[in-house]
C-alpha cells in the first residue's frame, strides 16, 4: 500500500505544470552565408550606398561564424553611416514592443569617437534614438530593451545628423515606431575618421513568454490526485477494520 502511495504521489509530481521561460524571436540575422540583405547608408535616411569595398561579409571571425562590416567613411569624412536592417526586420513589429534588438559589434579601427546615438528607428514620420557605450575591439554585446525609460530618445535634428540628445520617449511613441517599422539603424560610423565597425548576430524579439502545460496535462494532473485521494481512503478504512 505505501508503495501504491508513493507511486502515485510521483506520478502526481512528474504531471505538475511547470512554466519555462522563452524569447520570441522575430527577425535575426546571423550572417552565416552572406550579408542578408543590410545595407550601408546615412544614419537617420534610408539613402543607400553603392560605394565599391564599403560594405562587405566575412563567413569567418564572427560572433561566431560570420559577419558584415564597413571599412571606411563611404559618404564624406563628416557624414555618420549606419547598417541598416532588411524587411524581415521591418513592417508591423508591433510584438516587439517590451522586448529586445540583440546585436554583437566590434571596431578595430578610428579614433575615440563621440556620443552619438547607436540605433535608430522611425516609422517615416517618428525617429526614435538610443544611446549606448562605443564597442571595444573585440565583440561587444548589446542588449536593447525596446520600452520607455531604457533610454530611448526623440530625434531632435535628425536632418542635421548630429546626433542632438532628444526628449526620452513614451511607450505610446515607441509602439507608435514599431508597429509601422520603416527603418533600422544601426550605427557603423562609431569611431570617426578611417575606420572599421563589424556587426553581428542581430536578432529582434518578443517580451518573454512563459509557457503553459496543455488542457490534456491538467486532466491528467486531476486523474493522479484522485488516484492519491482513493489511495488514501482505502488505507484509513482498513486500519479500522
Amino acid at each position: 500500500m505505501r508503495n501504491t502511495l508513493l507511486h502515485c504521489s510521483l506520478a502526481v509530481a512528474l504531471l505538475a505544470p511547470s512554466s519555462s521561460r522563452a524569447d520570441v524571436i522575430l527577425a535575426q540575422s546571423q550572417f552565416a552565408s552572406g550579408t542578408e540583405g543590410w545595407l550601408l547608408g546615412d544614419f537617420y535616411q534610408p539613402l543607400f550606398l553603392d560605394v565599391s569595398g564599403a560594405l562587405f561579409w566575412q563567413a569567418t571571425g564572427g560572433n561566431p561564424g560570420g559577419f558584415i562590416g564597413a571599412s571606411r567613411d563611404a559618404l564624406a569624412p563628416s557624414s555618420v553611416e549606419g547598417f541598416f536592417a532588411p524587411a524581415a526586420f521591418l513592417g508591423d513589429k508591433s510584438a516587439a514592443f517590451g522586448g529586445s534588438l540583440l546585436f554583437s559589434m566590434e571596431a578595430l579601427l578610428g579614433n575615440d569617437g563621440v556620443n552619438f546615438p547607436m540605433l535608430a528607428i522611425s516609422d517615416g514620420s517618428l525617429f526614435l534614438q538610443f544611446r549606448t557605450s562605443l564597442p571595444g575591439l573585440s565583440w561587444t554585446d548589446y542588449t536593447i530593451p525596446l520600452r520607455a525609460g531604457a533610454g530611448w530618445e526623440v530625434s531632435a535634428n535628425r536632418i542635421l545628423n548630429d546626433g542632438t540628445p532628444g526628449a526620452p520617449a513614451t511607450d505610446a511613441q515607441i509602439l507608435q515606431v514599431l508597429s509601422h517599422l520603416s527603418f533600422m539603424s544601426i550605427r557603423e560610423d562609431v569611431r570617426g575618421g578611417d575606420d572599421q565597425t563589424n556587426l553581428d548576430g542581430v536578432v529582434l524579439t518578443a517580451p518573454t513568454a512563459t509557457t503553459t502545460p496543455e488542457p490534456s496535462t491538467f486532466v491528467l494532473l486531476a486523474s493522479g490526485l484522485a488516484a492519491v485521494g482513493f489511495v488514501s481512503k482505502r488505507k484509513r478504512l482498513s486500519l479500522r477494520t
